[in-house]
């Protein structure tokens, strides 16, 4: 499975082959390594909203379930 690290590290060097040899110049590793951190936190608070979602679905169903085992 790949890690948020490893998707965030995907990115950034997706963003390095889109720019100009003058452009990636003017960026330094420490800003690189920053643009990594920022998009995978990106990536984490993506994965979590969605964990959210899928613990509420889940609740949902637990619910309903309980709900038709009463109306027997």
């Amino acid at each position: 499975m790949t890690t948020p690290e490893n998707r965030a590290e995907k990115v950034v060097s997706a963003i390095k082959a889109l720019l100009s040899d003058s452009a990636r110049a003017h960026i330094s590793d420490a800003q690189f390594e920053e643009m990594t951190i920022i998009v995978r936190e990106a990536i984490c608070d993506e994965l979590n909203a969605a964990a959210d979602l899928v613990e509420q679905v889940a609740k949902n169903l637990r619910d309903t379930a309980q709900e038709s085992e009463l109306g027997l």
